[in-house]
């Protein structure tokens, strides 16, 4: 292969990887989403007093 090849498959890795990267932050996020509505919805005072 010549260099533009090597160049070629080098941006398509890089991409990939990236989207890749991407991706488990996006699912990080929401799993962190999930456990912060869950943290206000066990910490909610009741209100059954009144």
């Amino acid at each position: 292969m010549n260099a533009i090849h090597w160049l070629m498959a080098a941006n398509a890795a890089l991409w990939i990887g990236f989207g890749a990267y991407l991706s488990f932050l996006i699912g990080k996020q929401r799993a962190l989403e999930t456990r912060v509505a869950q943290h206000a919805t066990n910490a909610a005072p009741e209100d059954d007093d009144e």
